[in-house]
């Protein structure tokens, strides 16, 4: 009839699944709710979660042939197991920790020659970038809703963002300057910053940054040592 609504694909995909399956567009006869896991299924539980920490519960229930419910509860309630995520940092080479001890020396050594004033007019120098487009987590942005919205957030190609440099002595702040291209390192925070030093610490200070990219041309290089 004309006004029959039309299957939705995914229903006719699934048909046809199941006709290549088993011969058949008949529904299987299922099974019936999987029984709650034994005592001796929560160990070995126990065991897959050991040996795969990282493994989902959709996984673990397939494996172990229980409802997604109670491998949840197998692994909260009874286990006491909880969901931890993981951190990412940077990755230390081998050859790091000789270099962090050798660091570590030299700065005590630069103390006790120069005196602990020194800290005064040593300054400690980063920057960080803040997106102003709306950025948004896809991990960990929900929105909660009684339906679903399907919400969406258009990003453009590519994010708009501001860095902010400081720079920190024992003594004070310098900061925070805000830059928008880290190409104008030169122009737009060293100029910036030594603008604002005082008579005894452009005689006589340390500065310290790291090595990125932005930092280390011989342009920027030869205006520090000026």
């Amino acid at each position: 009839m004309r006004d029959t609504p039309v299957p939705h694909r995914n229903a006719v995909r699934n048909l046809v699944d199941e006709f290549w399956e088993i011969g058949s567009v008949d529904d299987v006869k299922r099974c019936g709710r999987p029984a709650k896991p034994s005592e001796e299924k929560l160990l070995d539980i126990s065991d897959s979660v050991m040996q795969s920490p990282s493994k989902s519960l959709r996984k673990l229930a397939q494996q172990h042939d229980i409802g997604l419910g109670s491998a949840h509860k197998a692994v909260k309630k009874k286990l006491k197991l909880f969901p931890y995520k993981i951190m990412a940092v940077q990755k230390l080479k081998a050859t790091d920790n000789e270099k962090r001890k050798r660091y570590c020396r030299w700065f005590n050594r630069f103390i006790e020659e120069n005196t602990a004033n020194v800290l005064d007019v040593t300054f400690f120098t980063d920057e960080a970038w803040f997106q102003l487009s709306g950025y948004i987590n896809s991990q960990n942005s929900r929105l909660w809703s009684s339906d679903n919205s399907h919400s969406l957030h258009e990003t453009p190609l590519y994010y708009f963002k501001v860095g902010v440099w400081v720079t920190i002595s024992r003594r004070r702040i310098v900061g925070p300057i805000f830059f928008i291209n880290s190409e104008r390192y030169c122009s737009e925070i060293l100029h910036t910053f030594i603008g604002q030093m005082t008579s005894d610490e452009i005689n006589y200070s340390w500065f310290q940054q790291d090595g990125a990219t932005a930092h280390t041309p011989h342009r920027y290089m030869r205006l520090l040592k000026e």
